[in-house]
């Protein structure tokens, strides 16, 4: 199913509204990593931020990363309720 062209969706601790959202491709030509870590609803410098991984480092970080909000309502959907546990002391 086609919605449309697809546009990132600023994050909590994202622009302010108004500001602009990182671009897409950065000055050489190769995809700007803060986009990448924006479009996954990631702090601000979650990625990007951290001294030393260059910028191959910090796609592969992104590539091979989870969305949050796509994880969490994975182990909501697969792990059972948590209820009492019989191993608990009352």
């Amino acid at each position: 199913m086609h919605r449309g062209p697809l546009r990132p969706r600023p994050s909590r601790d994202g622009p302010a509204p108004g500001a602009a959202f990182p671009r897409p491709v950065g000055r050489a030509g190769r995809l700007n990593a803060r986009f990448a870590e924006g479009t996954q609803d990631l702090s601000r410098g979650w990625v990007t931020g951290t001294p030393g991984p260059g910028h191959p480092t910090q796609l592969a970080a992104l590539g091979d990363g989870a969305v949050p909000q796509r994880a969490a309502r994975a182990l909501e959907r697969l792990a059972p309720p948590l209820g009492h546990c019989p191993h608990q002391a009352r």
